[in-house]
């Protein structure tokens, strides 16, 4: 059993990775495919093949499936996890078992036939929308950590499966172009940087969490300004986070430290600031993500009181929305901000692991909880970034790792070699992404090749 669960823990590892510094991962095995077939055996199921002596009379997949499916109400659960091995391998041709397979997933009361189990529903039942929710439960409520790791497998190599049977080209890739910070002549150099803006030329803005500064470059890493220096006057800073520019060029930036929002002339000049320490309207407990919607309003994640805040573009409170908790709708720390091209507030709430999406009023859209690429669910999503397109991009410090979804929030891949800590991203006209490496010091830049929808 270990043996098999290590087998396509690794499989899961090279498969799915269709996000990699310029690999696609085009060519990697994934579950269920050809290269799959030499499945090592469970040294806990004795029993081979089932089916194979006791159909010999019968013709046909559903014949096959149907007598299965029977086994799975054996009391002894070497069958009963060998029933499920046989339905896997024959694939979607057994999708009529689906409903029998989440079952057992849900109710089985051996752990190790409950985790054949989720990889059997992913691999026999991914073009079911109805299997993700019950993948999703396991991958978070299981009482085994075996399943719910098996779990959280399963859900990603459903989701790369059905894709791939929609579009075989929708795998994504990036190639890292360049990285800035690391320069021999000491001119550009970060202290931790934490989260990008950039304006309408293109032009980039990064914010230094421990340099307490922000510093201004053109789209090929040279250094145009910088301003800022720690403490709590004008135009200084204590942590400063979240940064967006607005249509004009303006400048703002979030500050844990000081509780404030800073907002600044494209040179850097201070223009007004507002947001002091409190919960009250226009108070905040750390001033984290911000995001500017085209109308000029300005949202502020409120990290310690667990909401959201919109301002004029003056610093006038407009309204709050949000509350503290894990219910759809609710919020625990939220971190990251960002604006689609409708106009929807989309919010990482770090607390809960999770993305939501929200309108400009705070009325909840959708939201989904994000997992990690060894089926654990991360337990942070920090930064977000919209695409024109609609594809969304997520950061965990947790695991070092941007993540792609679809306008959905279907898996679409990863960024994850050499990066530690990354926090915040954002994408340039041409698509291009950029990443605030933290733990590392340096900003990475990456451009999207073959069918990677970076706008």
């Amino acid at each position: 059993m270990l043996l098999y669960l290590a087998y396509v823990l690794a499989l899961t590892i090279i498969g799915l990775v269709s996000i990699g510094c310029g690999e696609s991962g085009a060519n990697s095995p994934t579950p269920g495919s050809a290269s799959e077939t030499q499945r090592p055996a469970s040294p806990t199921v004795t029993i081979t093949k089932i089916a194979d002596t006791e159909t010999q009379a019968q013709e046909g997949a559903s014949e096959e499936v149907n007598l299965l499916i029977s086994f799975l109400e054996s009391q002894d659960p070497e069958v009963r996890g060998q029933a499920i091995l046989d339905l896997e391998e024959l694939g979607a041709e057994a999708e009529d078992a689906v409903p029998e397979l989440l079952n057992v997933l849900e109710n089985d009361s051996d752990p190790e036939v409950r985790s054949y189990a989720a990889m059997a529903v992913a691999l026999v039942g991914y073009r079911h929308d109805s299997i993700f929710s019950t993948l999703q439960k396991s991958a978070s409520q299981d009482e085994s950590e075996i399943v719910r790791r098996m779990a959280g497998v399963a859900t990603l190599a459903a989701v790369k499966r059905k894709r791939e049977e929609q579009d075989p080209s929708l795998d994504r890739t990036f190639q890292q172009v360049s990285i800035w910070g690391q320069d021999s002549d000491g001119v550009v150099r970060f202290e931790a940087p934490n989260w990008i803006a950039i304006d309408t030329e293109d032009n980039i803005y990064v914010t230094e969490f421990r340099g307490n500064r922000v510093q201004k470059f053109t789209p090929e890493g040279h250094l145009l300004s910088q301003w800022g220096s720690s403490g709590e006057g004008e135009g200084q800073f204590r942590g400063p986070t979240g940064i967006a520019v607005d249509r004009a060029g303006n400048v703002y930036v979030g500050e844990s430290g000081n509780h404030r929002v800073q907002k600044f002339s494209p040179e850097g000049t201070l223009l007004l600031e507002w947001g002091s320490h409190g919960s009250g309207p226009g108070q905040f407990r750390s001033a984290m993500g911000v995001a500017v919607a085209t109308d000029g309003t300005v949202f502020v994640a409120d990290f310690g009181n667990h909401r959201v805040q919109a301002f004029d573009s003056n610093g006038a409170f407009l309204m709050t929305w949000g509350e503290p908790g894990s219910e759809k709708g609710q919020l625990l720390n939220p971190i990251g901000l960002d604006i689609d091209t409708h106009g929807h507030v989309y919010v990482a709430d770090l607390g809960n692991a999770r993305i939501q999406k929200f309108t400009k009023a705070g009325d909840l859209v959708e939201g989904w909880d994000i997992l990690g690429i060894d089926g654990i669910p991360v337990f942070d999503a920090r930064g977000v970034t919209v695409a024109p397109s609609g594809n969304i991009f997520v950061t965990s410090t947790a695991d070092g790792r941007v993540y792609q979804f679809g306008p959905m929030g279907e898996y679409a891949g990863n960024i994850g070699e050499g990066l530690a800590g990354p926090h915040g991203t954002a994408l340039d006209s041409s698509g291009n992404l950029y990443i605030a490496d933290t733990g590392n010091g340096i900003i990475r830049t990456f451009i999207p090749t073959g069918n990677a929808e970076g706008t």
